[in-house]
């Protein structure tokens, strides 16, 4: 799992790429390890934009949170049921 936080837009293509890559590493080492990824980004309406870069074979699984602790809490279960990992 990757959590990553970004506040500006102009960093969003690195991140994301950073993102992918990481993924990436992990599945040549281990090709049937899950990898997901929760990402901060205020920018709601940009989501969508984040969602198609992070779209690869590699990425199982992407959801988005809010800076809030209920909000990631929320986000990390929700990556974890949809890895079909159960959270303690």
């Amino acid at each position: 799992m990757d959590i990553k936080r970004n506040e500006a837009r102009r960093d969003i293509h690195k991140r994301c790429d950073e993102i992918v890559n990481k993924a990436g590493k992990l599945k040549s080492s281990f090709p049937n390890a899950k990898f997901g990824a929760v990402v901060y980004y205020p920018f709601i309406e940009e989501h969508v934009n984040i969602q198609n870069r992070l779209r690869s074979e590699h990425v199982d699984c992407i959801v988005f949170s809010s800076e809030a602790h209920e909000s990631i809490e929320n986000a990390v279960r929700m990556l974890l049921s949809a890895l079909g990992v159960s959270a303690k």
